[in-house]
């Protein structure tokens, strides 16, 4: 997403951390999210590691989105939001990553931006799947709100499921109707008698209902597909 490490490295090596934090939501609104679940491709391939050690660019990118929180740094909302401000108004449907990425890069060029939500809160999977152990939803919350809703004149209409004739409307009342639903369905294992069976539950349908503060009915004995960190 074109982030611009090396500035923001220099910049941390000098201690100008606030500044650091300024380069990095150029690309990346969200840091402190991002240092937390990012599986880190960039790091396996960096050429440091051919003389000591790699970089651990999501330790400074998780630090840098920390501090901002604590320390209260706020965007620079004239700084990044273009001198042309456009007309065009764009609904965005979905308020995960994508949604909310889309939407702070979109008003940073002078656009009229509202998402709509499906659900209560919003984050997507960040939110409803990715269990709390794993990323803090008070982290979450708090750099959504801070870094993209609160300051970038974004509006936000939560629990509004979008079906086919508020869609329609929409075409209707903005110029543009941007969709980002995500991959809500877990991958399946295509074998007989896994569809249509109450014993079998996709991973993101379990999690899901945890987030939400349910407690599924999985009785004594429980098998569980896959490795990975949904698994687990």
């Amino acid at each position: 997403i074109h982030n611009q490490i090396r500035e923001c490295l220099q910049m941390v090596k000098e201690e100008k951390f606030e500044e650091a934090w300024q380069k990095l939501i150029e690309t990346n609104p969200l840091p402190a999210i991002l240092g937390v679940i990012c599986p880190c491709p960039c790091e396996k391939d960096c050429l440091r590691g051919e003389f000591d050690n790699t970089l651990e660019i999501s330790a400074v990118e998780r630090m840098l989105g920390y501090m901002a929180l604590k320390k209260r740094w706020q965007p620079k909302v004239r700084e990044l939001i273009s001198r042309l401000h456009l007309r065009h108004s764009i609904a965005i449907i979905g308020a995960g990553p994508t949604g909310l990425a889309a939407a702070y890069q979109l008003r940073r060029l002078g656009y009229w931006v509202e998402i709509f939500e499906a659900e209560k809160r919003p984050g997507g999977m960040l939110s409803y799947c990715i269990p709390a152990y794993r990323l803090s939803k008070n982290i979450l919350r708090e750099e959504i709100k801070n870094n993209i809703l609160s300051l970038m004149g974004i509006k936000i209409s939560l629990g509004v499921k979008v079906d086919h004739s508020l869609c329609v409307d929409l075409l209707k009342r903005f110029d543009v109707v941007l969709m980002a639903v995500g991959s809500q369905r877990s991958r399946k294992l295509y074998i007989k008698g896994e569809d249509g069976n109450l014993q079998v539950v996709s991973g993101l349908e379990f999690l899901r209902k945890i987030n939400l503060g349910e407690k599924p009915d999985i009785g004594e004995i429980v098998a569980v597909v896959g490795g990975g960190n949904t698994a687990i």
